[in-house]
């Protein structure tokens, strides 16, 4: 089944939440259903847009002070950091960490094999 739909995400969201499940065990599905990338599970997992996401990036970001990233994260970015390595653009271990907080989950769990090549 390779359809992930927004409607088919939400249904799978729901489902595994009412049964007490994590974000990470839902990342995890969304990924094993519908061969999701690690990051882009995890936004997935929470039922944000790109935009949402990009949003609470740049709020975790205000809150981490100096060395923050100075300009608002936007949607576009976030799906580019998504699809890495195939196209898209290498998050940085500052995005990653960013990212993690965002997502509720360790830096690692954003990370896949096609990552690690």
């Amino acid at each position: 089944m390779k359809s992930g739909s927004k409607a088919d995400r939400s249904a799978l969201r729901q489902q595994l939440l009412d049964a007490g499940r994590t974000l990470d065990d839902i990342a995890a599905e969304m990924r094993r259903r519908w061969r999701f990338r690690a990051r882009e599970s995890y936004r997935h997992a929470h039922g944000w847009s790109q935009d949402e996401a990009a949003a609470r990036f740049s709020e975790v970001a205000a809150r981490l002070g100096p060395g923050a990233r100075s300009t608002p994260m936007v949607g576009t970015r976030i799906g580019e950091y998504e699809r890495w390595p195939v196209g898209g653009r290498r998050p940085s271990p500052y995005v990653l960490t960013v990212l993690a907080e965002v997502y509720g989950t360790d830096l690692g769990r954003l990370l896949d094999d096609p990552d690690m090549a």
